[in-house]
């Protein structure tokens, strides 16, 4: 049942059940089923955060917090003000009306200012019950130099971006998918995301998101 829902996990089911030779279907997850959780939920409990900082100078950069006992799913997307309009033809992307939206904020200058990022963090996580904020483990040493320079307190988790950490979380999350308990509240952002988001799977059936494609 799983696998007629996602389509990535199709592939996986038709080569180590039914032993068929297939390739794999490089979509993650099919927007009906992901629209089917554009609801809303008021936050409660304990948070997880994500941070997935910009490979560029002016690249997005994503921040997410979940609550795992009510499945609300906050997320955002950080860009320099100097660059948006660069950004939206580059990317065909309206990063202005999701600005209006609330779900795309712009810092001043012309590339990720991890500071101000980081305060930014704090700022709107300030009194939350927040258990960590996973973050990948390539440059995590060079964010936390700047949050202690800064004296800014956020409880970073490394979290990698291969077939190790990834496997366990794409099924975690897909299984918050599956039983509709996920509420993003309908985020236009989040979907587009989606859309573009594209599997790798290894050998042995582990899987990760593909940032090369």
């Amino acid at each position: 049942q799983k696998a007629r829902r996602l389509p990535s996990m199709e592939a996986a089911f038709r080569a180590y059940v039914l032993n068929q030779p297939v390739q794999p279907d490089e979509r993650f997850i099919g927007p009906v089923e992901w629209d089917a959780c554009a609801g809303d939920a008021e936050p409660s409990g304990p948070c997880y955060g994500g941070l997935d900082l910009a490979s560029g100078a002016a690249d997005l950069t994503a921040f997410a917090l979940f609550w795992p006992e009510t499945g609300t799913l906050r997320a955002w997307a950080f860009l320099p003000q100097a660059v948006l309009d660069a950004k939206e033809r580059e990317d065909r992307a309206p990063y202005r009306e999701w600005m209006g939206k609330g779900t795309v904020i712009t810092m001043p200058g012309r590339a990720i200012d991890r500071p101000w990022l980081l305060a930014w963090i704090a700022q709107n996580t300030e009194g939350l019950e927040l258990a960590g904020i996973a973050c990948d483990r390539w440059g995590l040493s060079d964010v936390q130099a700047v949050l202690d320079r800064e004296g800014i307190p956020l409880p970073l988790k490394p979290h990698g971006a291969g077939y190790r950490d990834m496997s366990p979380s794409l099924t975690a999350f897909e299984a918050f998918v599956l039983d509709a308990r996920l509420q993003h509240a309908g985020n236009p952002l989040l979907r587009w995301a989606l859309a573009n988001a594209v599997v790798d799977m290894d050998p042995a059936g582990n899987r990760k998101l593909s940032k090369a494609r």
